[in-house]
């Protein structure tokens, strides 16, 4: 009864807040409450009208034992703002079974739906999914963008996976594809064709269709910028700005570049045969620049025309 009291109080502190380090402070309170705290934590995670608060919510209920928490954290996947939403997707990637994750759960339900309306809490699931190990998340992400979600959640993965790729280069190799009817994972439909990390990007270079905003690390690397400027004003980075449009293929081709140090122009779409080749082409780039890095070689830059 005490701590009820106590997170009563602690929440109608933070509400009224008006300086971001208390609220941090009060949101720490409840945070150690445990599950006396839940029912407060859950009103301002899901009420509360600003998104900072909304986003510091998240930390006290990964700290929160109570069963449903999983749940409010899954709910808030679909806030309307972006920093919300991930922030939430990757509490959930760390904290939960990762055969279960609600993540991945919403990205294949997407997925295998096609439901736009959808779009915007899949590419935060695919944006948390890019945190974690690439065993638990590698795979549902090759499947998901195989499975066709909006252009969004296509975009996001497709940036998840690249991540992935540059972070964890000391166990991606094995995951890279093809897969096989055997590693699928509960909730996803194992897609027709050959699934694999380079096979998918190839195939997102003739993906015209188009997206608006900020993937998340553009976001996270923008905001960043924007914190360290002592104008206050972002520093240009040539990145997409808030709002603007562009096609998925601009990413994958962003990526492609990253991982294999080839760029890729704008071609007429390929056969499947020339798509296959093309992904085992750049497959290899990678795997040569991964055996160059651990051996202190420089990486050779090229650039590659598409067929």
């Amino acid at each position: 009864m005490r701590n009820t009291i106590r997170a009563h109080w602690f929440a109608w502190r933070v509400a009224r807040a008006t300086d971001l380090q208390e609220r941090v402070y009060y949101v720490s309170k409840l945070s150690g409450l445990g599950e006396s705290a839940f029912p407060v934590l859950q009103k301002l995670a899901l009420e509360n009208a600003d998104p900072s608060t909304r986003s510091l919510t998240i930390f006290a209920l990964k700290a929160c034992s109570h069963p449903e928490a999983v749940w409010t954290l899954g709910s808030m996947m679909h806030d309307p703002d972006q920093a919300v939403r991930e922030s939430a997707a990757t509490a959930l990637a760390f904290m939960v079974d990762k055969k279960h994750l609600p993540p991945l759960e919403l990205l294949a339900r997407t997925a295998r739906s096609g439901d736009k309306d959808g779009d915007l809490g899949a590419a935060a699931a695919a944006a948390g999914l890019g945190r974690i190990e690439p065993k638990f998340s590698c795979l549902p992400l090759n499947f998901a963008l195989a499975a066709k979600p909006g252009p969004l959640a296509r975009a996001q993965a497709i940036e998840s996976l690249g991540v992935l790729a540059m972070a964890h280069t000391g166990s991606i190799e094995s995951l890279l594809g093809p897969f096989k009817p055997d590693d699928v994972l509960p909730g996803f439909p194992y897609p027709k064709n050959e699934c694999g990390m380079f096979v998918n990007l190839v195939r997102s270079l003739n993906d015209l269709e188009e997206f608006a905003g900020p993937l998340a690390i553009e976001r996270e690397i923008a905001e960043a910028r924007q914190f360290l400027s002592a104008s206050g004003k972002a520093v240009e980075t040539g990145e997409a700005a808030r709002g603007d449009v562009r096609q998925v293929r601009d990413v994958a081709r962003k990526v492609l570049f990253e991982l294999t140090g080839q760029q890729f122009s704008a071609a007429p779409p390929m056969y499947s045969g020339e798509e296959g080749l093309l992904a085992a082409q750049c497959r290899q780039w990678y795997l040569d620049r991964l055996r160059s890095r651990t051996t202190s070689r420089p990486a050779t830059e090229g650039r590659h025309e598409q067929p």
